[in-house]
């Protein structure tokens, strides 16, 4: 095939083997209407003859190629004047007997009423078939695309499919040929409005899909090659057609198409993506294309009637909202009247209100605020599509909530699994698993020192013996909340077991751990325990040691004890260092 370039269209254009364009090329039209000829001899074959705007053109473009009276078959594809309005002059040019007109049992009924003196032959008694000498047709049946008889006709000597309204387009600048894939986004709104239904138009994809094809001809837009053919098949499976069911007054094409895609692409990111962060900036991504949107942020009301606020700039985090918020005080009003319009309040920001709604109860959970970045007014269209999309977004949010709640308790319960339950401390076994990690940053060069102090409160037995238990415990905890008051963030305190606690402290100055254990030490002397155990005192020793880089967790415990040991032997009430 030439370079389009090449070709005159003010001529026939050879297309491929004996098939031409002879159709007329409408300037500023964007349902350009074309004319195909199989050349075949005293047999040849005239597809979709054209309009009275046309047929002038038409007719001298076959002269050039051959003579009109070797047209035997005239296609008609369908009744519509595009295709069928210069029948009238073709029958009153053709002069042979044996000349007829081919089409569906369902367009000849209309076909007739033209008065016309050629006879008509329904393809499907013919069944769907034409053979002669060199000419060797098939008719294919895709009914409702676009009326019940549709049919398209295939070539098998080119491996030519002339699709009538098939594979059609709007095309802002004509292109004779299909230049590459972005020939989908021009057959889209073409197909999405004209067309009845997706699976109406899947079915006839899936049995176009399987012809061995080297053209396809549609009667609007532009010709296709082979190399795109299986791209278009299959991504035409997917249009979203009965366009117009959307409209409630205004019938523009692109927007409507611009409005179905978008409430397509965002029940397809609801469905493939989890994460809620992902799935609005998708949103964000999306909605543009219908309005003016900046940002996209959540107010919904929990179970125990807080109000919680999730916007971008937070991550999407559960953030609580102050009840004396202004933007409470609007959205509550919902809450009140139950109103279910999107409604836009112009605050200090443009924004746009979408209400959302519990998708068992159908109750009020809250509200999609969209940000704009201008005043605007929303028509019937763009208003019937966000709250067509409230209840996908109200999906979104109920799975985010749920997925904190689901979070909540799983960190409720890891912290159950890694704390002591009377003192609040980490465990050993967490100090198992997170001191390792802590040790590598050190041996690393990420942390500068790492001091282990290890506290034992001194005659605790005796304190037990003679006050009780419940009393032991109370002395447990006055003890650790005075150690954690004089913790410092990323100290890490671990109740080893009974008395006995570890103190791992992340410094970057060696003499801040003995100031830190003398502190806690005579703090804790200070506390008043008259009420359960009158004059009695509670004392504590320490031992402190510094982490050498490399050093494993046991030989940091070990040397630590050793220290808590002298601390007790040597009179208790004190910090024992290692250095």
């Amino acid at each position: 095939m030439k370079d389009q370039k090449e070709y005159d269209l003010n001529s026939p254009v050879n297309i491929t083997d004996n098939i031409w364009w002879v159709g007329r090329y409408l300037k500023d039209d964007i349902f350009q209407c074309h004319t195909y000829l199989i050349k075949s001899g005293r047999n040849s074959v005239l597809i979709d003859p054209g309009s009275k705007l046309t047929i002038e053109e038409t007719l001298k473009k076959i002269e050039k190629v051959i003579p009109f009276d070797n047209i035997r078959y005239f296609i008609v594809h369908h009744q519509d004047p595009d295709v069928a309005g210069a029948l009238n002059i073709i029958d009153e040019k053709v002069v042979r007997s044996d000349a007829v007109i081919l089409s569906h049992w369902r367009a000849i009924s209309l076909l007739k009423h033209m008065d016309l003196k050629m006879p008509f032959q329904c393809v499907e008694k013919m069944e769907w078939t034409l053979k002669e000498e060199d000419l060797d047709l098939s008719f294919v049946f895709t009914p409702y695309l676009h009326f019940p008889g549709a049919f398209c006709t295939l070539d098998h000597n080119s491996g030519t499919l002339f699709t009538s309204d098939l594979f059609g387009a709007f095309t802002e600048e004509f292109s004779l040929f299909a230049k590459d894939e972005s020939y989908l986004e021009q057959m889209r709104p073409f197909h999405e409005h004209y067309m009845p239904s997706r699976e109406i138009l899947a079915f006839s994809m899936e049995k176009i899909g399987k012809l061995r094809l080297n053209w396809i001809m549609p009667q609007h837009g532009s010709i296709i090659g082979k190399e795109l053919i299986p791209f278009l098949v299959e991504s035409m499976k997917n249009f979203d057609c009965g366009l117009f069911l959307m409209s409630l007054s205004d019938t523009n094409i692109d927007k409507l198409s611009r409005l179905n895609r978008f409430l397509n692409n965002f029940l397809e990111t609801l469905i493939s993506v989890r994460n809620f962060d992902t799935v609005i900036r998708q949103l964000l991504k999306h909605i543009v294309s219908i309005i003016p949107a900046e940002t996209i942020s959540f107010l919904y009301k929990e179970e125990d009637r807080n109000w919680k606020y999730l916007t971008e700039s937070s991550r999407y985090q559960h953030i609580n909202l102050p009840s004396e918020s202004w933007l409470i005080q609007v959205c509550s009003s919902y809450f009140e009247d139950g109103n279910e319009e999107v409604r836009l309040f112009f605050e200090d920001l443009h924004r746009l209100a979408l209400p959302l709604k519990n998708s068992e109860t159908g109750n009020l959970i809250g509200f999609a605020l969209v940000d704009l970045s201008r005043e605007i007014e929303i028509d019937k269209e763009t208003e019937t599509t966000l709250i067509q999309l409230s209840h996908p977004l109200s999906i979104a949010l109920e799975r985010e909530i749920m997925q904190q709640q689901l979070d909540q308790e799983k960190q409720k319960y890891y912290e159950q699994s890694i704390k002591d339950s009377l003192t609040g401390f980490y465990n050993r076994a967490y100090m198992n698993e997170a001191m390792p990690r802590i040790c590598a940053h050190h041996d690393r060069g990420l942390v500068e020192e790492i001091a282990l102090l290890i506290f034992d409160l001194d005659h605790f037995k005796k304190v037990n013996d003679q006050f009780g238990h419940p009393v032991g415990d109370e002395v447990l905890r006055q003890t650790t909340n005075v150690i954690s008051e004089n913790l410092r963030v990323g100290d890490i305190a671990v109740r080893i077991g009974g008395e006995e606690f570890a103190l791992f402290l992340i410094l970057e100055n060696k003499a801040d751990a003995k100031i830190i254990g003398d502190r806690i030490r005579i703090k804790v002397g200070e506390i008043d325990f008259s009420s359960v155990m009158g004059e009695n005192k509670q004392t504590i020793s320490g031992g402190l040691v510094y982490r050498d880089k490399q050093e494993t967790m046991d030989s940091l415990v070990a040397r630590a004890d050793n220290c808590l040991y002298r601390a007790k032997s040597e009179g208790r009430n004190r910090i024992v260092s290692s250095v």
